[in-house]
């Protein structure tokens, strides 16, 4: 650990075991190379056995590394893809590294190839929502092949999205306690256990999934969901809102609705009413009808958007595709700093439950097929169609 785990650490920390393998903090290849060797690298015979931790992604000068290790006296160098710090992934080593196994795999080769010690990996689960136990698999083999034979994991993934390690606690704690609240407990235990420390910080943190926590634990009870059924020139649609704003556009038959709605907020109080919401209905019918009307990503309809952390990420990534254009799942996962998450983002276009106006009809595979839509591929096509001729 930076600033923690230096030499004097590592001499108080030999005191109690005699045995263990210590690691320095992470040293970046060029600092090992061009640095001032004795100050950044030199350790006391009372530290062994100990191993050099470095961070870098050019095989040559991770080789060279390894050699000085060795002749400096280390029992073993160790290369970190662990750390997920932007300053990290900014020079492209540490947990960034996760993505690219075949470079990772080549750099260790060529360590392997310049010294006679141990060539060791420190990694974490997976990245993102990367984190299939397949994935990892492939992850070690590769290593393993190359030559290294220790593998040190972190029971945890990194997270390289863009968001701070307190924003991504943050939404870590907000799933956690809605996955929470729809089991036996009460909520007041659901919100301490959960990781927050008093109930008003989990009100306003949850409010804004447009269900109150003791309204979102009971399947949305108390809540008033008022819906409607319009006919548009793509088939029948059904609309409902919260006060909040508009949190469900589905095509859907007219006696096929109250089923729909069940299945989304099965507590909830159900109120067939257009009164108070005219307008909202009104430009969602404009927009599923004239593709002109879909050209500005900034909508006027307030949108109660409700899922995961990442499909809200996928969600207003796609509110970003300009009318007339497409992209591939690839190219969308890309966008979002996440380019093995293809899957992940179909998966979550899937989830969309705001037709047209979450515009997922704009993502298609990389060969140019349409790929799935849950309202059928024709509409999808017409969708298509429809904003290519408006440009």
């Amino acid at each position: 650990m930076m600033d923690c785990t230096d030499r004097h650490d590592r001499f108080f920390l030999r005191l109690m075991s005699k045995n263990v393998m210590l690691y320095t903090e992470m040293v970046a290849t060029k600092s090992a190379i061009h640095g001032d060797r004795k100050k950044i690298l030199s350790f006391s015979p009372e530290e062994k056995p100990l191993a050099l931790q470095v961070g870098g992604s050019n095989k040559e000068e991770l080789a060279e590394v390894a050699k000085i290790a060795e002749d400096m006296g280390y029992d073993e160098i160790n290369i970190n893809l662990g750390c997920p710090s932007k300053k990290v992934q900014k020079n492209k080593f540490g947990a960034c590294l996760i993505k690219e196994p075949d470079l990772v795999a080549e750099c260790i080769n060529s360590m392997v190839n310049a010294c006679r010690i141990p060539v060791t990996a420190k990694t974490r689960i997976g990245f993102d929502d990367t984190e299939e136990f397949d994935y990892l698999n492939n992850f070690i083999h590769k290593m393993r092949d190359a030559g290294s034979k220790i593998f040190i994991l972190h029971a945890r993934k990194a997270i390289l999205t863009g968001l701070s390690p307190k924003q991504y606690a943050m939404a870590v704690r907000k799933q956690r306690f809605r996955d929470e609240l729809k089991s036996s407990k009460t909520v007041t235990q659901t919100i301490y256990e959960a990781g927050y420390d008093s109930p008003s910080r989990a009100y306003a943190d949850n409010a804004t999934s447009g269900l109150m926590p003791s309204k979102y634990k009971k399947g949305a009870q108390g809540e008033k969901i008022r819906y409607a059924h319009r006919e548009t020139s793509l088939g029948s649609i059904l609309v409902a809102a919260t006060d909040r704003g508009i949190c469900l556009v589905e095509f859907v038959e007219k006696e096929e609705a109250l089923s729909v709605l069940k299945v989304y907020f099965p507590s909830a109080e159900l109120q067939e009413d257009a009164t108070d919401w005219k307008e909202w209905i009104s430009e969602v019918v404009a927009q599923i009808d004239d593709p002109h009307r879909r050209q500005s990503n900034d909508m006027a309809l307030p949108l109660d958007i409700r899922g995961t952390v990442f499909q809200e990420k996928v969600w207003r990534a796609l509110t970003e595709i300009p009318s007339g254009k497409t992209l591939s799942y690839t190219q969308l996962a890309q966008s979002l700093g996440q380019p093995n998450a293809a899957r992940a983002v179909a998966r979550a276009c899937a989830s969309n439950h705001l037709a047209v106006l979450v515009p997922c009809h704009r993502v298609i595979r990389e060969s140019g097929d349409l790929a799935g839509y849950k309202w059928g591929l024709e509409r999808k096509q017409q969708l298509l169609e429809q904003e290519a001729e408006d440009q």
